[in-house]
């Protein structure tokens, strides 16, 4: 709503521009005429003259503008729009002809007693009715400069109304990101949560202990969730942490079945990303990435450019696994940062036949799109 006020407020302004515009001309024009012409004598009354004129357009302008021009753009009656103009047109030409100089004098006598007897008394007849003159030039003239007003005042009518139909697009289509940012959020959770919870599952009989260990790294991976994961972005020090906890998680179930490795710089720098952005890749290499029969290795790297975080993960890869290098979570991840991002990240996915490897890089500010809808908080 107050968009649409600001909309209206600047289209009256551009009128109101315009028209001052319109009446200022007159004055500017035979003031310029007369200093630039001592034998021009500058008048009032021409420019009285022209403004009563235009103001007579401007009441049409205004029937136009409240009443004509939303009948056309809004309710998209063009039938009635069509008749309405062509009626209003119609009698600013008749006022026109009725208002426009009499370029005919007074009947002479002669002719008056022309055709009647001598001695004769003439009978008075009729009033002798002057028939309505006929529309001359300064007349098609005028007519011609209402035809382009009307057809301004609809040419920014179109356009203040695109305006408003652009922000309306980007307030919807910002409205429809954050439901699906959320509805993604909530469907990676369980997701996780239940490759987890089969991890602990598997460890209850096999070494209790280690189990209880599971349950309390779990533990601080909810409340993580629960507390900071409702947020649009959280910072990359805690997302970082909670990808720890994952990764003791997993090394507590592998040992050393598994070469681990995480590298990391002892000073994170105070930057925000968006949340549940880097577990998938993690969970994903852990799923596919460790073989019982063969030699398994996921390697996670964190580093950073001038503009840049990067992220990589690489796994090793085998026959087993399957083709599908992937799951419900990475997918929404890539869709989360097409959304989030657009074109300003970079992720890049190596399947080789020995490992898969993925390449993420995000900008270490957020692109100015997005910052700018979260300072607004729409």
């Amino acid at each position: 709503m107050t968009t649409r006020r600001n909309t209206t407020r600047r289209e009256w302004l551009t009128y109101a521009t315009a028209w001052g515009l319109m009446y200022a001309a007159p004055l500017v024009s035979l003031y310029v005429h007369a200093s630039l012409d001592e034998h021009f004598q500058f008048r009032w009354i021409d420019v009285l003259h022209i403004w009563s004129a235009l103001t007579v357009m401007l009441v049409i302008f205004l029937v136009h503008n409240q009443w004509l021009a939303p009948m056309l753009i809004h309710r998209r009656n063009t039938r009635t729009y069509i008749l309405c103009t062509v009626a209003l047109v119609a009698l600013f030409g008749l006022y026109e002809c009725l208002h426009q100089p009499s370029h005919r004098g007074p009947r002479p006598p002669e002719l008056e007693m022309a055709g009647t007897p001598a001695g004769t008394r003439r009978q008075p007849g009729p009033p002798h009715r002057e028939p309505i003159p006929p529309l001359g030039l300064n007349g098609m003239m005028s007519l011609s400069m209402l035809v382009m007003i009307f057809g301004a005042n609809l040419g920014v009518k179109y356009m203040f109304k695109g305006i408003d139909d652009e922000k309306l697009r980007q307030r919807r289509q910002q409205e429809g990101l954050k439901q699906e940012l959320t509805y993604l959020k909530h469907q990676m959770n369980p997701h996780f949560f239940m490759n987890t919870l089969n991890n602990i599952h598997a460890l209850v009989d096999i070494d209790p202990e280690k189990a209880k260990a599971c349950i309390v790294k779990l533990g601080h991976m909810m409340r993580y969730m629960l507390y900071e994961c409702n947020k649009d972005t959280v910072a990359l020090s805690r997302s970082i942490a909670m990808m720890e906890h994952h990764i003791e998680l997993m090394r507590i179930r592998y040992d050393e079945k598994v070469d681990i490795q995480l590298k990391r710089p002892d000073q994170i720098p105070s930057i925000d990303i968006p949340p549940l952005i880097l577990i998938p890749f993690v969970e994903n290499a852990f799923k596919h990435g460790v073989s019982y029969s063969e030699h398994s290795f996921i390697h996670i790297t964190v580093g950073f450019t001038d503009t840049h975080f990067v992220f990589t993960c690489t796994n090793s890869k085998h026959a087993e696994a399957g083709s599908e290098h992937g799951g419900v979570g990475l997918r929404n991840v890539v869709k989360r940062l097409r959304l989030i991002y657009g074109n300003h990240y970079t992720l890049d996915i190596d399947n080789a036949a020995s490992h898969y490897k993925v390449t993420l890089q995000l900008p270490i500010a957020l692109p100015q799109a997005r910052r700018r809808t979260e300072e607004n908080g729409e």
